[in-house]
């Protein structure tokens, strides 16, 4: 059986057009991304790449551009495995292989640093999403995150609203994910703990990351009412090109229905 905390999850099998890959928020789990399933053409793969390490500390990657190097591997496993397959390609119409690259937070980071990657190996990236996701050179001056931040991370990935009067303790935080109908809710505690450790984690990558260009186009969904906005452009020296379409959410925001279905919408 699949492993749902491995580093690949296949939220579906592909069989025909160019497949879907969603790389996973700060607390490394990809499972929000199921909420695109309905939404897009149902012999499209979706799949999402997870945070390494999530239940195996030992397996952490040293840097973004480690997770990008072995992301990129997978993706490229999953595209010669469908062109290899006697169903379906995912490749374009001159026979070039393809993919769609989806990030939110922390993952559109990694989306982008793995276009990079798959740019040079001769694979052509057909959609670029960021998902309320800026350049790693905007959190380099910014301090380690705290463990109540990491819990409060826990909770947004979880999708849930916390009362002001929670006790942002990990055993306060689980009672709340447990109470809700969240996904979330029937995680062992380990994971959940491992959520909250990779939280920490991947905002040090960030913080020690350089940002490479990807010579393609990228369209950029901002979350416009976050309380301590940050700047879409940040992403210009970065890219070939940038389209901004503000959605009015925050950032917990972009994986609601009404989000996903304008980033469907971008990656059909």
């Amino acid at each position: 059986a699949a492993d749902p905390f491995g580093p690949l999850l296949t939220l579906r099998r592909h069989t025909s057009g160019t497949p879907v890959f969603c790389f996973h928020p700060a607390g490394g789990l990809g499972w929000s991304y199921a909420g695109l399933l309905p939404r897009l053409e149902r012999d499209r793969g979706v799949y999402a790449l997870q945070s390494p390490g999530l239940t195996r500390p030992e397996q952490r990657p040293g840097s973004l551009s480690e997770a990008a190097e072995r992301a990129a591997d997978a993706v490229q496993e999953v595209l010669a495995q469908a062109v290899g397959s006697a169903s379906g390609a995912a490749g374009s119409d001159d026979g070039e292989q393809e993919a769609d690259l989806v990030g939110w937070s922390v993952g559109g980071v990694l989306a982008q640093a793995v276009g990079v990657l798959l740019e040079r190996r001769g694979v052509r990236t057909r959609r670029l999403v960021l998902m309320d996701a800026y350049p790693a050179e905007l959190w380099q001056d910014r301090a380690a995150p705290t463990e109540k931040e990491r819990l409060e991370g826990l909770l947004i990935m979880a999708g849930v609203d916390a009362p002001e009067d929670l006790d942002l303790t990990q055993q306060g935080v689980v009672s709340a994910i447990r109470e809700t109908g969240s996904p979330f809710a029937s995680l062992p505690e380990p994971v959940l703990h491992g959520v909250t450790e990779m939280v920490g984690h991947n905002a040090r990558l960030m913080r020690e990351h350089t940002t490479e260009v990807f010579g393609g186009r990228a369209q950029m969904f901002a979350a416009a009412l976050n309380p301590e906005p940050l700047e879409p452009e940040a992403w210009q020296p970065h890219l070939g090109t940038l389209e901004v379409t503000a959605l009015e959410c925050t950032h917990p925001g972009m994986v609601s229905p009404d989000s996903l279905d304008q980033i469907a919408a971008a990656l059909r």
